[in-house]
């Protein structure tokens, strides 16, 4: 049954009457079929907009870098010591990187020293694109692999950290590397 006593209404808030003026003074003007070409150019404004905002970000992105491999330059470490720990001389830029007093650069390049040593002892196969986790992986000795394992995160933590590291902090790294070094000549 329909109960006809009762009126029933919905009340008028605030948001209501400010979503009726917005109606009535802005948006039936802009959803008019004659304003269809300002849609389009509003499009296009945006497109342009975005298109721009790409490029600037590729920009930031230093875009040579794509095309060839940077040399060496100051505080930085070319992407071909990375690209062939064989065929670099790390040494080299290891004592240039302490010079320089780089020592942030200094520790990944000890990281890939390291690397190199366990690829020539063939304690890991070398490739491109290996996770510092699958070499260690690979490092069949227990107690060489927890070792190993140990100086990645401590490379890990200051390269990917981005943090700048002392003299003295950078010596103490070296030594950790060093002793590695050593028990990796003892575990062949």
């Amino acid at each position: 049954q329909f109960d006809y006593d009762r009126e029933s209404f919905s009340p008028i808030n605030l948001f209501d009457i400010i979503l009726s003026w917005l109606w009535n003074n802005f948006f039936k003007y802009l959803l008019n079929p004659g304003t269809a070409s300002f849609w389009e150019i509003l499009i296009y404004i945006f497109a342009f907009a975005t298109v721009v905002y790409i490029v600037r970000q590729f920009m930031k992105a230093k875009l040579g870098s794509l095309f060839y491999k940077p040399g060496i330059g100051p505080g930085e470490i070319s992407a071909l010591s990375e690209d062939n720990i064989h065929g670099t001389d790390l040494n080299r830029l290891l004592e240039q990187e302490i010079k320089n007093n780089r020592f942030r650069n200094a520790v990944r390049l000890l990281y890939l020293i390291l690397l190199k040593v366990l690829s020539d002892r063939n304690i890991i196969y070398w490739k491109i694109g290996k996770t510092n986790h699958e070499y260690c992986t690979e490092i069949k000795n227990e107690s060489l692999q927890a070792f190993f394992s140990s100086l990645t995160q401590l490379y890990e933590y200051v390269w990917y950290g981005d943090f700048e590291i002392s003299k003295t902090k950078f010596e103490s790294i070296s030594a950790n590397f060093q002793e590695f070094t050593n028990t990796c000549g003892q575990a062949e």
